[in-house]
């Protein structure tokens, strides 16, 4: 192939790119990253997500490799694994590598079982404690639109609880052998909007937990409380190996997808939330509330968001809209306001002033912006040891360097 033919995914992703021009997919080295995965190898993975199957194409067996070190940085290998085993075998990838996605799909499913027990000990402690709490992302989805939790991965325990009953939820979290890392919610419940919270034992689990309070980082984007109350109200429930759980609609969910997509992960964006949105939007299909998703997504101000990420649908997984969703171009129009903060939220990660005033020119004005400021420089020691480690005593004026480095290498 030619250096001026473009490969598979630069064409996959024009679409995508005139909406946000500097998204980027996960895993930036030589080991995952999925732009260097061939054509062939990509047009396979495509038509396994696409449920047309093809033969597995003849390539050498480090290029197999990058495809399976691909899924694992994506968290796609279990779901993958899962497609192969529908299809007939005749169209499977070679043993060898068959193999290899056998066993990751078997430890996928030890790890759901594991966080399923220690999920359900955190939901017990906060239900006696008439705590509402909804449970988000990974092991919500897991248990309700994928064909086995196994075949969806997640590292942490996503929470939301009403913003009143946070400091409740601290203790309880103490209580049980958890330990909070950033303490922000007394900090400043307006400007940022989720804790960390690490498990001090294996006893007590293995995945971290992250409790929100709010969905999303950028002030002018959080939901007001009445909009955080309807997320309860328009719940549902999944029983669990005994344990009810109470998460998002499928309309809030694929919102709630959309936003992380866009405005948080939108520098390292993994397939496995392309297969969220995926599965999401077949439900909504089902449901016939596709008018009720896209006035709401105006409403929250995250109509381009679901555009991103609804496109990225397209691309991966199936058959554009008219089979899928409606057509874009019947969209209701986001609102100027929605679209002057989209245009800050793309371009933030190039535009150090523009990241500062998507945290502080909305929530505060003259001297009432400079405690935020200084939340934004001098952040919490725990936070600092959670996100540049080792950040312990000396370490700690090193870690602050690594940060702010990061800040200058912003053009």
């Amino acid at each position: 192939m030619s250096s001026e033919t473009p490969s598979l995914i630069s064409v996959l992703s024009r679409d995508v790119d005139q909406l946000h021009p500097f998204w980027q997919f996960c895993g930036s080295g030589p080991q995952n990253n999925i732009y260097l995965l061939s054509d062939p190898l990509v047009n396979y993975l495509i038509k396994l997500l696409h449920a047309r199957p093809v033969l597995a194409p003849k390539v050498s067996s480090s290029e197999w490799k990058i495809w399976l070190r691909v899924l694992k940085a994506h968290r796609s290998t279990a779901y993958i694994y899962h497609c192969i085993n529908k299809i007939d075998q005749q169209f499977a990838p070679p043993e060898q590598i068959l193999k290899f996605m056998r066993h990751v799909a078997l430890v996928e499913r030890l790890h759901a079982v594991q966080a399923q027990q220690q999920l359900s000990n955190i939901l017990r402690v906060l239900q006696e404690a008439n705590i509402p709490v909804l449970t988000l992302k990974g092991p919500a989805l897991a248990h309700s639109i994928y064909p086995h939790p196994g075949t969806r991965p997640h590292t942490d325990l996503d929470l939301l609880v009403p913003h009143e009953f946070m400091p409740s939820a601290y203790e309880c979290l103490e209580a049980i052998g958890y330990r909070g890392l950033t303490k922000r919610y007394k900090r400043g419940r307006h400007f940022y909007y989720d804790d960390s919270f690490n498990p001090q034992s294996s006893q007590v689990g293995k995945c971290n937990i992250e409790l929100h309070w709010n969905l999303c980082p950028f002030p002018a984007l959080k939901l007001i409380d009445a909009r955080i109350d309807g997320l309860f109200q328009r719940a549902i429930q999944i029983s669990v190996s005994g344990t009810t759980l109470s998460t998002f609609c499928p309309v809030d969910a694929l919102l709630y997808r959309a936003m992380n997509n866009a405005y948080i992960h939108d520098h390292d964006l993994r397939l496995i939330w392309i297969i969220d949105a995926a599965l999401l939007a077949k439900e909504i299909k089902q449901s016939e509330l596709w008018d009720v998703l896209l006035n709401r997504s105006v409403k929250w101000r995250c109509r381009l968001a679901l555009e991103f990420t609804l496109t990225m649908v397209q691309n991966w997984m199936g058959n554009p809209s008219s089979s899928t969703f409606p057509e874009i171009s019947t969209w209701p129009e986001p609102s100027p306001e929605e679209i002057r903060i989209w245009k800050k939220t793309t371009v933030r990660r190039h535009s150090l002033s523009t990241y500062l005033s998507l945290y502080v020119n909305t929530v505060a004005n003259g001297l009432r912006c400079i405690p935020y400021v200084i939340e934004l420089i001098f952040p919490d020691s725990n936070y600092m040891q959670s996100k540049y480690p080792p950040a312990i005593g000396w370490h700690l004026s090193l870690s602050y360097c690594r940060r702010w480095r990061r800040w200058w290498s912003i053009k």
